[in-house]
This record gives C-alpha cells, structure tokens and sequence, in this order.
C-alpha cells in the first residue's frame, strides 16, 4: 500500500456554456472557446454550483428468501441551480451569464476542476459535461454592501458526463 500519495489544492475550475457540441465525450477546444461559448467561471460565486448527483437503489425480495436486498437503480440530478453575479441595472458592467443563461435556452455547461479558470483548454483535460435546460432567474436577497447575485435553475439530463469526457484538440 503506498503511504505517500499526492495530494493536490484545486486551484480553480473553468466553468463554460456552449449550445451545442458534436460529441459529449469529446468536446471540442473550438467549441469551448469559439463565438457561441459563453465563460461563466469568474461569474459563479464560491459554492454557488449546486447540483447533486445520487442513485436510487431498488428492493430486490425474493420468494426463495426471507431478506431483502438492494440492486442499483436509476442516477438523477437533483437542485440543479448556479448562483451568479448579476450586474442587472449596472449600465457599464458586463453581465455575459446572465444574459447566455435565461429561460429556455438549451445547451452544455463543460467544467473542468483543478487548474485555475484562467489556464486555457489543453487536449487532454478531463471534464464534466452537463447537457442542461436553463430555467428560471431569481435575485438574491442579500444585506446591504454585498455582491449583487440571482441564482438561475436548470435541469441537467441524466447523459451528461461526470469527470468521464476529454478535451480534444479538433
């Protein structure tokens, strides 16, 4: 058994919403960083990403026996809800994910962890794919003096990939 594994501080995660890829599994550098991708790590607020991901388990009886076990059943997300900067009424300052992410707009929110957000795409990285539905925009109540933000709802269909897609460079 190794004693000493490496342990390493997440620097950062490059969040991007894109409406469309050709394959899941391997978006695209292009795709990520071309004119319809939209960069929202520098607008997601610490611990504002808030999706959970769990599995049901299903009762497996059997007439044979008197106990009761567990088999897997489906995966599901849950709370699929961001909470952003939103500069609503800020004439001068640029609100780019609120205005990609509004209601009924479909599409794919690509995130990648470890690196800081402002080290680019590189063929290779592993990422998570979300293939999402935005919902709907609700302003937070905040005390006075403190950031201006809205959380935006979205629901995240069960194909999207978690950790198991790769940056491709073409």
């Amino acid at each position: 058994m190794a004693s000493n594994v490496s342990a390493y501080l997440e620097e950062g995660v490059k969040s991007v919403f894109v409406k469309t890829l050709a394959d899941m599994k391997t978006p695209k550098i292009s795709e990520l960083t071309g004119v319809g991708a939209t960069e929202l790590s520098f607008y997601i607020v610490p611990n504002g990403w808030k999706p959970t991901r769990s599995q049901d388990s299903i009762d497996d009886g059997r007439e044979g026996t008197a106990t009761v076990g567990k088999i897997l059943g489906p995966k599901k997300f849950d709370n699929g809800e961001v909470e952003v900067l939103d500069n609503v009424n800020r004439k001068d300052a640029d609100n780019a994910a609120v205005v990609t992410l509004t209601e009924g707009t479909q599409g794919y929110i690509v995130r990648r962890r470890g690196p800081e957000a402002s080290v680019d795409w590189a063929a290779g990285d592993v990422v998570s794919v979300y293939k999402v539905a935005i919902g709907m925009k609700n302003p937070v109540a905040h005390a006075s003096n403190a950031r201006q933000t809205s959380t935006i709802s979205f629901a995240i269909d069960p194909s999207s990939l978690i950790e198991t897609a790769t940056v491709a460079t073409a």
